[in-house]
């Protein structure tokens, strides 16, 4: 079983890469790491957009079509029509 990642495993390991970039005369550990996360970046936006695009394609399909849809302004109108009228109810002699 792996260890369990913790902030004192997470600082030796920084101290080890550290030391070897200063041995190898590399760039400094935060450009390193801000490097590394630019990679990931890269890599992996393209594919996460096509997971949003699939999962949006998936849930629109779903979806009853446009002319059943309500909306909450829909519903608040109604609302607003019916305690118009109730209360012109109560001001009618």
């Amino acid at each position: 079983m792996s260890e369990k990642i913790t902030a004192k495993v997470l600082k030796k390991e920084k101290e080890k890469v550290e030391k070897l970039m200063s041995v190898f005369g590399t760039t400094t550990y935060n450009d390193w790491l801000h490097q590394q996360h630019e990679n990931y970046i890269n890599e992996n936006n393209e594919k996460a957009l096509e997971e949003l695009l699939k999962m949006k394609e998936k849930f629109t399909k779903q979806d009853t079509p446009l002319e059943e849809k309500k909306t909450l302004e829909d519903y608040t109108e109604v609302d607003e029509k019916v305690e118009v009228k109730e209360e012109a109810k109560q001001y009618k002699i």
